[in-house]
């Protein structure tokens, strides 16, 4: 990367800015992760990229994603993201693409949990998970399903996990629940389930 251009905003920014986000979620770094994304959102604006529809999906789900990690962080500063989130889920529902839709409930999904809506966001997994399977996108299903399980509770919870983090461990993911909190942010630590008991 040290060895681009720094003129202007190009598809290899936009990988960048794509890469370097998730590692933050990943990293369990929301703080950084917006602050990434807010800094370079001009930019990419003004690069036009955002006129292709892939990147425009991928985008405005990147910021929602970081948004809702860091809402579920600061409950403090909670609301004002969450508004960002609720405005990203419904520019990517309005898209009309089933896969956009999907990551748009999912979104959603994590919103109603840190609002304590384990209903909805019960609801909103569910819309996810059949929407994400319609589009192929395998790895946000089970991280979905895996995020149910954590709403779920008990028995059949911690089976929903454990067949997710299966899924994921013969993918080569070696830690699941760092994956599900990038891909699926907004929910407990994956240690806690929201009943309190241990998962």
């Amino acid at each position: 990367m040290a060895r681009w251009s720094p003129q202007g905003f190009h598809i290899q920014h936009w990988h960048e800015l794509l890469a370097l986000s998730y590692i933050d979620l990943y990293d369990d770094e929301p703080d950084r992760a917006v602050e990434r994304v807010t800094s370079r959102w001009p930019a990419l604006k003004a690069s036009m990229l955002l006129h292709i529809e892939f990147i425009r999906v991928l985008a405005t789900q990147l910021r929602g994603m970081c948004n809702v990690a860091l809402a579920a962080r600061s409950p403090s500063r909670a609301a004002p993201l969450l508004r960002v989130v609720e405005a990203d889920a419904n520019a990517l529902a309005a898209n009309g693409a089933r896969w956009a839709a999907g990551v748009a409930a999912l979104l959603r999904a994590g919103s109603k949990t840190i609002t304590r809506d384990l209903d909805g966001a019960r609801r909103e997994l569910e819309m996810a998970i059949n929407a994400l399977e319609d589009a192929g996108l395998g790895l946000f299903v089970v991280c979905a399903r895996r995020r149910m399980g954590e709403l779920v509770g008990g028995a059949d919870g911690a089976s929903m996990v454990a067949q997710a983090d299966a899924w994921m461990m013969r993918e080569g993911v070696r830690k699941p629940a760092r994956v599900a909190a990038m891909m699926a942010p907004g929910f407990p630590d994956g240690t806690t389930n929201l009943s309190g008991r241990r998962g």
